[in-house]
């Protein structure tokens, strides 16, 4: 009989972590969305004078994910976290030297990766396989 409970407070335990971090990694893309959204807005204003506030929302969305990676790294693959910071670190010097259709790169790459990580922690029989 103690078995048995043992197992099920396991299987309840394992269910909890995977519906706590599922959730986190949803408020990640969201946030991950949310800025990149803001930063397409401003690229799409074809004003020269837009240069510091893109190079302000690309270091502001730096800081936003210097918060998030120490969060989640320990919910997912380190690959895949790292390949995310490795391309929003690089957009505030696009945003400086006015790379605007590298910026607009960056910025699909980013959210196919946040994309990416959300969905390969989903509970599913395709990842459980």
């Amino acid at each position: 009989m103690r078995r048995l409970v043992l197992c099920v407070a396991l299987l309840a335990g394992c269910v909890a972590l995977s519906v706590y971090s599922y959730g986190r990694l949803e408020r990640m893309e969201h946030g991950v969305r949310v800025r990149v959204d803001h930063i397409r807005e401003l690229l799409a204003q074809d004003d020269d004078g837009g240069e510091p506030a893109l190079v302000a929302a690309s270091e502001e969305f730096v800081v936003f994910w210097r918060g998030e990676e120490d969060a989640i790294v320990h919910l997912v693959r380190r690959k895949n976290v790292d390949a995310i910071t490795l391309s929003i670190v690089r957009l505030p010097e696009l945003a400086r030297h006015g790379e605007r259709g590298k910026l607009a790169a960056e910025l699909a790459v980013i959210l196919r990766l946040a994309e990416e990580v959300r969905s390969s922690e989903k509970v599913s029989v395709e990842n459980v396989m």
